[in-house]
């Protein structure tokens, strides 16, 4: 099928925005496997929703809006599976998202206000059981004084079916890249990995400095290698053994040039905010910023430490995104517009639309 795309969207309560993840999903060829809306609607096998609810935050039969309201996903490939549920928050929004590489969501007892399970499942957001669920913060805030929250987003027609999703505050400085700004950040990245590889994809969610702010925010992720599912700031999740149980944080690497910084081990060129030292400067030729292939990995240490990091290594390389070597706005186009930066992030875009902000 085509890509799909989330253009330009302001979206006003939890309802809408789960709703325009899911449907990004469907129009490049995801299927709804079974919905439940949170009160007494089920289906079974498919799609149960017929509204996005109001701003109101009133619950509605059959409305995506409703607390608990939740839907089971498939790939166009028939192979992996979502499970997304979320709390319906009227200011903001937390969810439940559950992952299954490949055994698939037929396990449990299902109902409106249940879940199903997979023996594979992995949480990427979230926590509780399927019964009594928990949330992690997702959409940190939906009323924001300063000016609107655009929705943007891009799912991947033809496999290996990779897709992201993010939200970014406008008005005054927001427009550009500041921490807490971007919301409900979801990247599902497939990797070009090892052929023993059970699962080469790398997940992300946020709920702010999504696609990763600053280079403060990635030397964060050198130091937190637990599972991070329900906090606001960036978790990167993957399988990382090749029996597929072991579930770990993985981060985005950074690229470092020689020269003089504070410790004298060379300057990050990629994830700065700052038009300082910390930056490769453009192309000498073209004079345009240059984009760098992403790899992600766990290191040896857990850094400022003498802890060994479990099942330290390579996951893969990126095969959605690139870094940014530079200072750039967020929904910033590259010139062919088949490319539009997302904090530090280089993904995908539909090769015509103007970003509201740019």
């Amino acid at each position: 099928m085509a890509n799909a795309y989330c253009i330009n969207q302001v979206l006003g309560t939890p309802g809408a925005v789960i709703s325009a993840v899911v449907e990004m999903l469907v129009s490049a060829g995801w299927t709804y496997r079974a919905s439940g809306d949170g009160l007494s609607g089920y289906n079974a096998t498919g799609k149960v929703f017929t509204s996005t609810n109001g701003a109101s935050g009133a619950t509605v039969a059959l409305g995506w809006g409703n607390p608990g309201a939740w839907a089971r996903i498939r790939d166009p490939g028939g192979t992996r599976e979502f499970v997304v549920q979320h709390d319906g928050v009227t200011t903001g929004l937390s969810m439940r998202l559950k992952y299954s590489p490949s055994a698939k969501f037929t396990g449990g007892t299902p109902s409106a206000t249940v879940t199903p399970s997979a023996t594979d499942e992995k949480l990427v957001r979230g926590g509780g059981t399927d019964g009594a669920p928990t949330y992690g913060t997702w959409v940190s805030n939906l009323s924001v004084a300063a000016g609107p929250v655009i929705f943007m987003g891009a799912a991947m027609g033809s496999a290996p079916y990779g897709f992201w999703f993010c939200g970014q505050q406008q008005g005054g400085t927001n427009q550009h890249i500041s921490t807490g700004t971007r919301t409900a950040n979801l990247l599902f990245d497939p990797v070009l990995s090892v052929v023993e590889d059970p699962d080469p994809y790398v997940l992300m969610s946020s709920a702010q400095n999504g696609f990763v702010a600053t280079t403060a925010t990635q030397s964060a992720l050198d130091t937190n290698y637990t599972l991070n599912t329900a906090g606001s700031t960036n978790a990167y999740l993957a399988v990382m053994s090749a029996d597929g149980t072991q579930w770990l944080n993985v981060h985005p690497a950074a690229f470092t040039v020689g020269g003089y910084n504070a410790t004298s081990h060379g300057a990050s060129i990629i994830g700065s905010v700052n038009a300082g030292s910390s930056i490769l400067n453009p192309s000498s030729f073209s004079g345009k910023t240059e984009m760098l292939p992403v790899p992600y990995l766990r290191t040896q240490l857990i850094s400022g430490t003498t802890t060994m990091t479990q099942i330290a290594g390579m996951k893969g390389w990126s095969t959605l995104t690139r870094w940014s070597t530079g200072y750039r706005s967020p929904f910033e186009l590259d010139n062919s517009k088949n490319w539009i930066c997302v904090g530090s992030f280089w993904v995908p875009w539909d090769g015509v639309s103007q970003p509201i902000g740019y």
